[in-house]
């Protein structure tokens, strides 16, 4: 926030799903857990006066990750066509 100019701040999310990952050979980092702490991050980033939109890269005839994405943030664009994004 200190090192930009700019009036309005925005990050632009791409993602195919949920934060998810292996954390060592016994544990994972997964939904509920991982849903919850990024809601709170966007939440905290939001309050700043970031605005944040996400992005669903989903498969033509799919919305599960648009679905989930909807759970952590308030603006989700749905995108079946990475061709068309930028449009």
């Amino acid at each position: 926030m200190e090192n930009s100019s700019a009036d309005i701040k925005l990050i632009i999310m791409l993602s195919d799903g949920v934060p998810a990952h292996k954390i060592d050979d016994s544990d994972m980092y997964v939904p509920p857990v991982s849903v919850k702490d990024t809601s709170n991050a966007v939440r905290k980033i939001t309050s700043r006066g970031t605005k944040i939109v996400a992005i669903a890269l989903d498969e033509v005839g799919e919305d599960d990750c648009y679905r989930m994405l909807r759970e952590m943030y308030s603006a989700v664009v749905s995108c079946t066509d990475l061709t068309k994004l930028t449009g």
